[in-house]
């Protein structure tokens, strides 16, 4: 059903470095977090916390033997990527973007899946400081995506209309 990850394939090394540079992020950040904690006795931020969830879900959705992963690139001459996984058997999900501008207030971006002509709202991403931009969630409708399907990332106004009509990333599985 979906394509093997064979080892030594570009999917898996790309899979692999997109991996270790969110691990990277990570370590750095809690890292920064760590080292401001001991001056001022705050405890991790909510960013740090995120990017480890992040993390989590990234290696627990490459194990899983169904794992189904979409590059995201940009139709303009922005230089945002990203990627898309996620596993149809746990209908886990973890999007993460770098590149994209951040959006304007009153909008957002928001990931989606188009089926049967329709997108099909996946959640919202949120920006970390270092302007990456994330989600990971449950998604009941992945355990019936099929292989050809569009994933993107849109820019979205507040009540949940579409602000621009091109995707700012889109790939197909």
């Amino acid at each position: 059903m979906w394509p093997a990850v064979r080892p030594g394939s570009p999917t898996l090394k790309w899979f692999m470095a997109t991996t270790a540079i969110v691990l990277i992020a990570v370590a750095l950040t809690a890292g920064l977090v760590s080292s401001r904690n001991d001056f001022d006795g705050q405890p991790p931020t909510r960013e740090a916390a995120a990017l480890a969830k992040v993390t989590e879900w990234s290696i627990r959705i490459a194990a899983q033997p169904d794992v189904a992963r979409v590059v995201l690139t940009s139709g303009s001459d922005s230089q945002a990527t990203g990627t898309l996984e996620f596993s149809p058997s746990s209908r886990e999900l973890v999007v993460v973007a770098d590149g994209l501008k951040p959006p304007a207030s009153g909008q957002q971006y928001g990931c989606w899946v188009l089926i049967n002509g329709q997108r099909q709202r996946l959640g919202p991403m949120f920006f970390s400081s270092s302007d990456l931009a994330y989600w990971v969630g449950d998604v009941r409708l992945l355990a019936d995506v099929p292989v050809g399907s569009t994933f993107g990332i849109s820019l979205i106004d507040s009540g949940g209309s579409v602000a621009q009509p091109d995707p700012a990333l889109s790939g197909t599985l």
